[in-house]
């Protein structure tokens, strides 16, 4: 049993790797850098779910759901390059609160036009008081 245990975290730490990776591809070369502040940020959304929720969350983590909650709204806000608490404390309750969403309904499609109109409104917000 032991040894199942340690191929099982080796496992899972080396597709959490394969995920950063990818993470790192899609958020920095496919769609742009993250200070662009344009229409980009829209469509990184349904990026940044279908890694978080559609992969971690729903096949990486399948046996234990709660971590899988946990560690998707961790490395969602991980993704974000902040440096502010304040900045990460609200990206980790985003993935949260998305991963509990995903977890509730097993729609990815639902967290993801939820976060795409969250970046929107954001982004509106932004022009409004720029």
């Amino acid at each position: 049993m032991g040894t199942n245990t340690w191929e099982f975290t080796l496992v899972i730490i080396s597709w959490l790797l394969i995920l950063f990776l990818i993470m790192y591809i899609v958020g920095l070369r496919f769609f742009g850098s993250y200070k662009n502040t344009d229409k980009k940020k829209i469509l990184r959304a349904f990026s940044e779910e279908l890694i978080m929720r559609g992969v971690v969350q729903r096949y990486i983590f399948t046996k234990y759901p709660y971590v899988g909650i946990f560690m998707s709204a961790f490395l969602f806000q991980g993704m974000h390059y902040t440096t502010r608490v304040s900045d990460a404390m609200l990206y980790f309750t985003s993935g949260l609160v998305n991963a509990i969403i995903f977890y509730k309904t097993g729609r990815l499609e639902l967290v993801m036009i939820i976060h795409a109109i969250n970046n929107l409104v954001a982004l509106i917000l932004l022009s409004i008081t720029l």
